[in-house]
């Protein structure tokens, strides 16, 4: 995965060497090139990691909507061909762009209702010039993780807590509490091991503007009744269909394909139809 950064300090004091520090703790995660971007109080950093082919090419933090959008997204889009198709993008144009540029074409596009058009896995950060509010998301099932240190005064948001651990203001005290609930078992409400971070939950987006912080769901899985197929066998061929097109659009990558296997029937599907898919392009699957 590559890594996310970004904080605001609502009193506009300078934030360059807070967002080289929050950057530099999470290069682990993205060695293959990093940079940051800062002005009046605002900084947002990212560190790639190539995953997926396009992402060789990917420069972060990405600016857009005629220099009033930065963006700094971990993202690997799945229904790349749809988006291009609803935002007017040519094949050729598509071949060899970001997953973080369609993102953020489908952000000046859509506005926030973008996100909801957004399959894959994917965390992003997006500072709006034009209306001085910064955005951040994370995907429906949580692939990527966005981690969240707020005070009166300023809003941080890292990949990790690390990234958040290295700014001064953000103390290093692992939560009794937490790990209490931990040990029982107990479920989380978005909080972490370590006091004063909490998690963006998975399908919310987050809202800050005038040093308010609004968080809100984007996404709801479908109602049970809204899947209606007319007989046993439309719904194992629609089921078919899916599954298919869930496993080939994840089957990008710089290097070989791997796949676990758990000893369970889900991983066992998914490897059989991965290698099905790869071997028809004289590709293999590694399973593990």
């Amino acid at each position: 995965m590559s890594a996310v950064s970004a904080i605001w300090r609502f009193d506009g004091r300078p934030v360059g060497e807070d967002i080289q520090r929050m950057t530099s703790a999470l290069r682990m995660y993205g060695p293959d090139g990093s940079d940051v971007w800062s002005e009046s109080g605002v900084g947002l950093g990212h560190c790639r990691m190539n995953l997926v082919p396009e992402d060789r090419g990917d420069r972060q933090p990405r600016t857009g909507g005629d220099g009033t959008l930065i963006l700094s997204a971990a993202a690997r889009l799945d229904n790349r061909e749809e988006l291009a198709r609803a935002l007017g993008l040519e094949a050729a144009r598509l071949r060899g762009m970001a997953d973080s540029d369609l993102l953020l074409r489908a952000l000046e596009a859509w506005g926030e209702d973008g996100i909801t058009r957004l399959v894959g896995a994917f965390a992003f950060a997006l500072w709006d010039r034009r209306l001085n509010r910064l955005i951040c998301a994370r995907d429906a099932l949580g692939e990527y993780g966005l981690f969240l240190h707020q005070t009166d005064g300023m809003l941080a948001v890292a990949s990790m807590p690390k990234g958040l651990h290295a700014l001064a203001d953000v103390p290093r005290r692992l939560s009794e509490r937490q790990i209490a609930r931990g040990l029982l078992l107990l479920p989380g409400q978005g909080e972490t091991l370590f006091e004063d971070i909490t998690t963006l939950p998975p399908g919310h987006v987050l809202v800050a503007a005038d040093g308010r912080v609004d968080i809100r769901s984007f996404w709801s899985p479908p109602a049970a009744d809204s899947l209606q197929p007319a007989s046993e066998a439309e719904a194992v061929e629609a089921f078919r269909e899916l599954l298919d097109e869930s496993v080939r659009c994840r089957l990008r990558s710089v290097g070989d394909i791997g796949s676990h296997l758990s000893s369970g029937m889900d991983s066992g599907v998914v490897t059989a139809v991965a290698a099905r898919l790869l071997g028809a392009e004289n590709r293999r699957l590694t399973a593990y």
